[in-house]
């Protein structure tokens, strides 16, 4: 896996970082598409853990899915996915699923090894007044409709 550490001048270089729903390699696949040469299996491969600091993730109210907020504080931090190796038309699909209650941004994260890079994070775009009371995690998220339909049997 090749992880660029400077800001990537080609945008399609860029990784994603994941720290929701698309934590779920079947839910993600299903939102980008299939190419014949990509399977879910494939698809994990390309994501490796990885911290995004100074963020918090929060639930949204009256929703399955969380959305993440800088904060500023260093010891805040969300745990999530980098995964690399996307294509544009792919990166497209993920834009048209977040939808306009997010904003693509470009933020370092940090892997597990310590190493950082580059990559784009989807953060909210509405109001804190949107965030639920408890912070948002894949474990409880795996109880809700949305996994069921889409995640169930990873």
């Amino acid at each position: 896996m090749t992880i660029p550490t400077t800001l990537p001048a080609d945008e399609s270089s860029t990784p994603v970082f994941v720290y929701g729903s698309l934590m779920s390699p079947k839910i993600l696949y299903g939102i980008i598409g299939s190419p014949p040469n990509l399977t879910p299996m494939l698809l994990k491969a390309q994501m490796a853990p990885a911290t995004l600091h100074a963020y918090k993730r929060y639930s949204v109210q009256g929703a399955d899915f969380p959305a993440v907020s800088m904060t500023g504080v260093d010891t805040d931090n969300v745990r999530g996915f980098l995964v690399t190796g996307l294509t544009e038309a792919q990166k497209g699909r993920i834009d048209s699923f977040e939808g306009y209650l997010y904003t693509s941004e470009k933020v370092k994260v940090v892997l597990e090894g310590g190493e950082s890079c580059w990559a784009s994070v989807y953060v909210w775009a509405g109001d804190v007044k949107d965030f639920g009371a408890k912070e948002w995690t894949f474990e409880a998220f795996k109880m809700t409709a949305m996994y069921s339909r889409w995640g169930q049997g990873e």
